[in-house]
């Protein structure tokens, strides 16, 4: 089943409580799907879980090209530290049923004024569940959307974190 990544390296200490995807479905796959949060192996995921998201039903995605927001909730909080290098991987989950003509994936875009559409610089995907990754594109585009929502602590007080894409982040104390 195909596998599709966005990397990315963390900037401070973090409790990541939930990821947030845009994501669409192609006619009528069904079961379930989920973010695997992995450790990066250079601009491939290792296939190193270090925390799986519960899963989510992808009928709860919609057929239109914009997509919706999906949240892909991890219990327990993953808790990462500075200059980790992750992958978050969007798959199906095991008995999901696809094809080539019935899948789900990430919302992409080939304008560069798509609200919330981040051009990545490491967009990877897989055709064979993870067992070797390709220069990835969404439908020949490699921007896509998705938060990470996570609690950052410090010994004198805490921030709630929203990071979007590779680099932006916002914060409030």
């Amino acid at each position: 089943a195909n596998q599709h990544a966005n990397l990315f390296t963390t900037s401070n200490y973090m409790k990541v409580t939930k990821i947030t995807a845009r994501i669409r479905r192609v006619n009528g796959p069904s079961g379930g799907m989920s973010i695997d949060v992995q450790t990066a192996n250079g601009t491939d995921p290792s296939g190193t879980s270090l925390a799986t998201s519960a899963s989510v039903l992808i009928s709860s995605a919609p057929t239109t090209p914009s997509g919706d927001l999906i949240d892909f909730t991890l219990t327990p909080n993953l808790e990462l530290y500075p200059s980790t290098a992750l992958a978050l991987v969007l798959r199906p989950d095991a008995g999901a049923v696809l094809d080539g003509s019935n899948t789900f994936r990430w919302v992409s875009s080939n304008s560069t004024t798509t609200a919330g559409c981040t051009d990545f610089q490491i967009y990877r995907v897989s055709t064979d569940t993870g067992a070797t990754w390709g220069a990835g594109q969404n439908l020949g585009y490699r921007r896509s959307f998705f938060k990470v929502y996570a609690e950052s602590h410090s010994l004198t007080g805490s921030a709630s974190w929203v990071i979007t894409g590779p680099t932006a982040a916002f914060w409030s104390m």
